[in-house]
């Protein structure tokens, strides 16, 4: 029924011995074995080293000519660099025929051995050699001729890499095992063949020392019908039978006689009984024989089922020959004979399998020699009795070149006659031949017992193939056959059909039956039932007819030239831009898939006499001149009849329009008739007919070819092409046409063809990649989801996100952020580690991509610190014109600027202030800033310090050092730097200065903190020339300061424990920013604009003029006494954003909340939200909205008698734990935005329990004692959020809790209604909500008596919550407009601040910052405030994933039907 279906008479069907499923499963079991050790001997694999006695030791392609030649060598060079192929590079040969008439596979064979010992001499004839016959143009399937037939793709995946596999990489995976059981010598195979078989049968030592000398040859069981077209072994029938019934168990074997009577060989049976056979010896070969010959012979066997194999067939078979092998002696004696007798074998087309394996055997039939009738090149010209009849009408050179052939076989056959030849049976096994269309069509799409041998893909999985329809983010609507939503095929395509390396756009519908090869189906196209396209670009709306080919072709500069092109139109196309791939132009080949093609006067067109075919199109045949020359045979691959245009798309075109005038009844003419072509060839020129092809083009002055280089050929390309023929202004003159020969022989471009097809697999990659990032897959996901991924490295990272926004709905928007352009880079990266060192370089990757996302906005935005940030402005106000005057000043004398900060606790919502989280979804945390007990000058922490700010930073500016130096002084340690470069040396965090590095380099010298080994891969070229040519210290620090001759130090200190928790390294950052900022510009910075008393009761930060003394204190009376110039830039935002840089300049990478939880007074619910899709300015950063929560002066009592702070005697660094969060987040493993986004809303549920606490009347005593109801109810829901971040955090990152932090949180459980780590996690300290009714002491004591935690303490803090009763005004550049959880949302068009009603809201003015200092315009709408993040605030999300929503509430994205 199988062979029925697929239209082959069931007498071909091959014969078998069991049932034929369980044959079946047998091939299928030894295609998957062997492709699995296949895979282990592939780069990565565990083999990959270790190829010695266990794979070829070389493999040697051949090739028509040299121009052929290259093309192989460019391929071989790119399946190689992508790890398709085992070993090393240098054990991949191509070499080339002899130059002029074809030599056939035998002279190619012995054309290889020559050039191979030539190469390395006698020694690699211990050498095991893979030979792929790959020459010729295969013009019976010419999909495979422009690129050569050993690259033609079948569906497999033999690399795991998601892409088709080759033809050569299927042969390499079916013979893998011969690798171990031969001995040297040259494996011969064709490059137009599969050969699928069970379990390989091993060889004993008698069969490899005969294997030496001689050849062994595989063997098949064939049909008789099968066997007319092959090579047939006739063998000892004993053992024959002996070996089938070992291999089948069946009983006594039976053979058939002449006459076809059945017979039993007990006697020859009972012979060999003693030593099974694995090979047998071969009596003679027959080649292409008749039935009655093989009778005759003796070769017919009788069926399966006669010789006891009840499940097997009925029909006789016979034994076939494959692929075989020639033993080192064999390959030494012919590499003799063809080295003294060069003109023997010069130019004669010697046969691999009829002339080396006729001579052999020990009945072997020496009549062969003077057939040629069978020889394609002499058939036409030379008849059998010409050898011998002077007065034969056969041409005088056809009968010199027959001569000349038997004259090398007598030779050969002196050679090779009585060497042993051997025929090792594979049963069951498959002969496949591809070398036709309706064979590539059968074998790669209709037959599946083929197609699971190979082993291909499961159906509906498609091989390299992106499928828009179904996998596009606004269309996909249901999972596609193992894919999971992301890979395989439309619902339109048809049952059956197969796909390889291609792209279909929405709306396509392709027929069942039918193979699709490297091609990008257009939008709303319709492909017909058993069509055969390769290379081919079909335009939008296309109809392609049932049952046709085509063939795309890019041609050279001879054919533009003769078709009236002009070079320059394509020359200047961007060849990675462009499916054209850079050709000057193309054709099309239309035929039939069951067309004749080279057989004169059976050649076909279209279905129809080709001849008819050409006067249908409006030909005069008669003159032999505008289809045929004179000399040619008229047949279609000669036929002049393949219009010649700009684009592939317009080829396609007009060769479907070809095709429909062919098949129109009645015939017709074309509207725009073709005129005769003189050929530029003479009679006596070469025949493009033969296989080596004319040197010349068809016109004058053509090039030989295009030599094709592989370091010219791109990795893939980004295409732009809309699938639309591109624009071009025809020829004036009648459309040049080609022939299929011509095409692909002389006018091929060879490099555009491989550059067109690189540009299609970069568009498959970017629509997967698109699709991937839309929708945030997790990146461990990514290489199944998208196979052709598997053969990308980290490496590729930035080119694939370049494909990725090509191929984007959205790629404009997405690619003119360069923040999200670097983010997205780094998650790609990640999801292209394959191994541990791709992982290593991931990693570093992602690292780098992140720095530069945050760190670049301040490098290329232009100072903000010191004397060079007070630039001049398009706004003249009084102030700026005095800060301008005041920056053109030279100061002179020593200045010091001291500035203090609090500590900080953060209370929910950690972790989403870091980035990558935060610079792609909104954050939110609850936190305060806190007064700290001095521990430095008191022996012990038993409470009698002083609360005081605990981190401060001193910067001074003293022309008493020498010029161009920087002192850093922290922990009485004292660092001297004198060269910039130093300086910039900033991003390892274990290094005792590195925080102070890094802010002097961002506010000194911010143009080169990208500068470093390390960034360079990342940065344009112009950021490169401005990293080389760096000022001197000296330079960047006179222009800061505006003191010359002058040096600086920046000092701090630090009274908290290193790794404390509470955030001091940013809120360092911040102070040493500040500092370093007064210093320089001798001004006040009050970033929030507004006088003296705003920034006493906002900032918590202060600062002052000091002496020389960097441990001075600043006090309250100098602080109040400032009678300094204020300067109101840089804003708190950008301030903010420069410690999210410091961070990332480190390498700790810590968020932005400990910057302004230690800037800040008040408990405030702080929101940041994404930054603007500026190209790169300070606007993409996040800005940020704060909500103080209003606590009147005994409510805030009331919480700080119950609020503590335990510190856990553990310190550690921040780093530690922020690394894991941010490879989570950016590999998006599953449930950390679930988790991240539910700590953002329990620190909303916290910030309305303040709320509520404030909202108390204090005149009814709810706040004395142990409290009210409704105030330890307020604490309650504060202490039990609490415990849910804590149980959220250690549930996603079980690392942030230490057995110290556990233990501690066990002994604190029974006197706490919460308790949460600060920070990061895994040290520091622990805020804790105490129960009514339990003291402080009591605490201090447990925990001082805690056997778990030795070093643990209560540390005494004061949170600063400054007493306000409403939201006060803030920064500039963070907006106060957060509202409560009930507040009425904004909308736009409605004035910031203001509800839907027309009362003007409490909450006051959303405050934005001053005009960028990049100058970026800004964003239309781009000040409308936020809901809060709460319990119940109508936030909105985007379809399932539900994040949050800008601007109020809504829906998921709405989804729209297409075609």
């Amino acid at each position: 029924r199988l062979r029925a279906s697929m239209g082959l008479s069931a007498g071909s069907a091959p014969p078998h011995f069991r049932a034929r499923e369980t044959e079946q499963l047998s091939m299928v079991c030894g295609a998957e074995e062997r492709l699995r050790e296949y895979r282990r001997m592939l780069p990565g694999g565990d083999r990959s080293s270790l190829l010695d006695g266990i794979f070829w030791d070389a493999v040697v392609l051949t090739a028509a000519n040299a121009t052929q030649a290259d093309v192989y060598v460019a391929q071989l060079d790119a399946l190689h660099g992508r790890g398709q192929l085992p070993g090393k590079r240098a054990m991949y040969l191509v070499i080339a025929d002899p130059r002029g008439p074809r030599v056939g596979s035998g002279g190619a064979t012995l054309n290889v051995m020559l050039q191979l010992q030539a190469i390395a001499g006698s020694g690699w004839g211990t050498k095991k050699v893979f030979l792929l016959h790959a020459g010729g143009y295969a013009e019976r399937s010419p999909a495979h001729g422009t690129l050569g037939k050993a690259f033609g793709q079948i569906p497999m995946d033999a690399a795991n890499l998601g892409v088709p596999a080759t033809i050569l990489e299927a042969q390499l995976v079916a013979f893998t095992d011969l690798a171990k059981i031969l001995p040297p010598g040259v494996f011969v195979s064709s490059a137009d063949v599969a050969v699928q078989f069970g379990k390989l049968p091993a060889l004993d030592n008698d069969d490899r020392a005969q294997c030496h000398d001689g050849v062994l040859a595989l063997a098949h069981a064939s049909c008789l019908d099968t066997g007319t077209g092959h090579g047939v072994f006739v063998c000892d029938r004993g053992e024959v039978g002996n070996l089938v019934s070992n291999t089948f168990s069946g009983s006594a074997f039976v053979a058939s006689g002449a006459g076809g009577a059945t017979i039993t060989e007990k006697t020859e049976q009972e012979s060999v009984k003693k030593k099974p056979p694995s090979a047998l010896r071969v009596k003679r070969c027959l080649q292409k024989p008749p039935v009655s010959l093989m009778r005759a012979s003796g070769a017919v066997l009788a069926s399966p089922v006669a010789t006891g194999h009840t499940c097997g067939s009925s029909d006789e078979w016979v034994l076939t020959d494959s692929a075989f092998h020639i033993g080192a002696g064999a390959c030494a004696a012919l590499t003799r004979v063809a080295a003294t007798n060069p003109g023997v074998f010069a130019g004669v087309e010697i046969c691999a399998y009829g002339d080396f394996m006729q001579p052999m055997g020990d009945c072997a039939d020496s009549g062969y020699v003077g057939r040629v009738d069978h020889v394609a090149s002499l058939s036409s010209v030379v008849t059998p009795s010409a050898l011998n009849d002077a007065g034969s009408s056969s041409s005088a050179k056809g009968t010199d070149a027959a001569r000349r052939l038997v004259a090398a076989r007598e030779l050969l056959a002196t050679v090779i006659r009585g060497r042993p030849l051997l025929a090792l049976p594979l049963l069951p096994s498959r002969f496949v031949h591809v070398g036709t269309m309706p064979e590539l069509l059968q074998h790669c799409v209709r037959d599946d017992e083929t197609l699971a041998a190979f082993p291909a893909p499961p159906a509906g999985i498609a091989n390299g193939t992106w499928d828009v329809e179904m996998m596009d983010l606004l269309t996909a609507r249901l999972p596609s056959v193992g894919a999971d939503g992301v890979w395989g095929a439309a619902p339109g395509v048809g049952v059956g059909s197969r796909f390889l390396a291609s792209r279909v756009d929405r709306g396509a519908r392709v027929g069942t039956g039918s193979l699709v090869v490297h091609c990008d189906i257009g939008r709303q196209t319709v492909v017909g039932e058993g069509c055969l396209l390769h290379d081919v670009d079909l335009p939008h709306g296309t109809r392609v007819p049932p049952g046709t080919f085509l063939h795309c072709v890019p041609l050279g500069a001879a054919a533009a030239v003769a078709a009236g092109f002009e070079l320059g139109i394509e020359s200047q196309t961007n060849v990675s831009n462009d499916l054209n791939g850079g050709a000057h132009c193309w054709t099309c080949i239309v035929l039939s898939i069951d067309d004749e093609v080279k057989k004169p006067g059976h050649s076909t067109l279209g279905g129809v006499d080709v001849e008819l075919a050409a006067s249908r199109l409006g030909f005069d045949t008669a003159c032999g001149d505008a289809v045929w020359s004179e000399f040619e045979s008229h047949t279609t691959t000669l036929a002049r009849v393949f219009p010649v245009c700009a684009t592939s798309g317009e080829a396609v075109v007009a060769a479907l329009d070809l095709l429909a005038e062919i098949r129109r009844a009645g015939g017709g003419k074309v509207s725009v008739p073709c005129v005769s072509r003189q050929s530029s060839r003479s009679s006596g020129d070469t025949n493009l007919n033969t296989e080596n092809g004319a040197e010349d083009g068809p016109f004058p002055g053509s090039p030989r070819g295009n030599n094709v280089r592989s370091d010219r050929i791109p990795n893939f390309g980004t295409s732009t092409n809309t699938n639309t023929p591109e624009k071009q202004t025809p020829p004036t003159a009648a459309p040049l046409r080609v022939s299929i020969s011509e095409a692909l022989r002389v006018l091929a471009n060879h490099a555009a063809a491989v550059a067109r097809r690189d540009a299609l697999r970069g568009r498959v990659i970017g629509h997967a990649v698109s699709t991937l990032l839309a929708r945030d897959t997790p990146v461990q996901s990514w290489r199944e989801r998208a196979p052709p991924l598997r053969a990308l490295r980290p490496k590729a990272a930035r080119r694939v996100c370049e494909l990725a926004d090509a191929s984007s709905k959205r790629g404009g928007e997405c690619g003119s952020s360069f923040l999200a352009r670097q983010l997205r880079v780094a998650r790609v990266a990640l999801a292209l580690a394959n191994s541990p060192g791709d992982a290593k370089h991931a990693e570093l990757v992602s690292k780098i991509c992140l720095r530069n996302a945050v760190v670049a906005p301040f490098a290329r935005g232009g100072a903000l610190f010191g004397r060079q940030a007070m630039r001049p402005t398009t706004t003249t106000t009084q102030n700026q014109t005095e800060n301008q005057k005041h920056a053109q000043k030279n100061f002179a004398g020593a200045y010091s600027v001291r500035a203090e900060y609090p500590a900080r606790l953060n209370l929910a919502g950690g972790w989403t202030d870091t980035p990558p989280y935060a610079l792609e979804r909104v954050g939110a945390v609850l936190h305060v800033a806190v007064l700290v007990e001095e521990t430095l000058s008191t022996a012990s922490g038993s409470g009698g310090g002083k609360l005081k700010r605990p981190i401060a930073a001193t910067a001074r500016v003293d022309p008493a050092l020498p010029r161009g130096t920087l002192r850093l002084v922290t922990d009485d340690t004292t660092e001297t730097i004198m060269d910039i470069r130093e300086m910039l040396t900033h991003d390892d965090p274990t290094h005792h200065f590195a925080l102070l590095r890094a802010c002097a380099s961002l506010a000194i010298a911010p143009q080169y903190v990208l500068s470093g080994k390390d960034k360079e891969e990342l940065l344009s070229g112009k950021d490169k020339d401005k990293a080389t040519n760096q000022k001197t210290l000296a330079e960047v620090l006179d222009a800061f300061t505006g003191v010359p001759n002058a040096g600086v130090e920046i000092a701090t200190r630090v009274d908290l424990p290193r790794g404390s928790g509470l955030g001091t390294s940013s809120i360092l950052a911040l102070a040493i920013l500040h500092a370093l900022h007064e210093m320089g510009t001798r001004m006040r910075w009050t970033p929030n604009g507004g006088g003296e008393e705003t920034l006493n009761t906002q900032w918590a930060g202060r600062s002052a003029v000091v002496g020389g003394d960097a441990d001075a204190v600043i006090t309250e009376s100098a602080h109040t006494r400032e009678t300094r110039a204020a300067i109101a830039t840089p804003s708190s935002r950008h301030a903010f954003n420069a410690v999210l840089a410091v961070e990332q300049m480190m390498g700790t990478g810590g968020g932005w909340q400990d910057a302004i939880g230690g800037a800040l007074i008040g408990a405030r619910l702080t929101k940041a939200t994404p930054g603007t899709h500026a190209p790169c300015g300070l606007n993409s950063l996040p800005s940020y909205q704060t909500r103080v929560s209003d606590l009147p002066p005994a409510a805030s009592t009331f919480l700080s008698r119950h609020l503590i702070c335990v510190f856990t005697g553990e310190c550690r660094l921040a780093q530690t734990v922020a690394v894991s969060v941010v490879h989570h987040w950016q590999a998006r493993v599953p449930g950390v935005e679930k988790a991240l986004r539910s700590c953002a809303l329990l620190a909303g549920e916290m910030a309305d329990a303040l709320a509520q606490l404030g909202a108390l009347d204090p005149e009814k005593e709810h706040f004395t004692g142990a409290g009210s109801e409704r105030a330890r109810s307020s604490l309650t829901t504060f202490g039990a959020a609490l415990s849910k971040h804590r149980a959220i955090q250690e549930t996603l990152w079980p690392s942030i809790a230490s057995p110290t932090v556990t233990a501690l949180y066990e002994l604190l459980e029974p006197m706490t209604s919460g308790s949460h780590i600060c920070g990061a996690g895994n040290g520091g300290h622990v805020v804790c909500l105490l129960k009514p009714g339990v003291d402080v002491e009591q605490v201090r004591t447990k925990v001082a008596n805690c056997a778990q935690a030795l070093g643990a303490k209560v540390t005494r803090v004061r949170m600063m919550l400054g007493g306000v009763s409403t939201i006060v005004p803030t920064t500039n550049d963070v907006s106060t407009t957060v509202p409560p959880a009930n507040a009425v949302p904004t909308v736009p068009g409605v004035s910031t601040g203001t509800p839907l009603t027309s009362k003007p809201s409490a909450a006051g003015t959303n405050i934005r910052g001053d005009k960028p200092l990049d100058k970026e315009p800004a964003p239309a709408k781009e000040t409308v405030a936020a809901p809060a993040l709460g319990v119940g605030n109508g936030t909105g999300g985007r379809g399932r994933s539900g994040r949050v929503h800008e601007q109020g509430s809504g829906r998921g994205r709405k989804k729209r039907r297409t075609g």
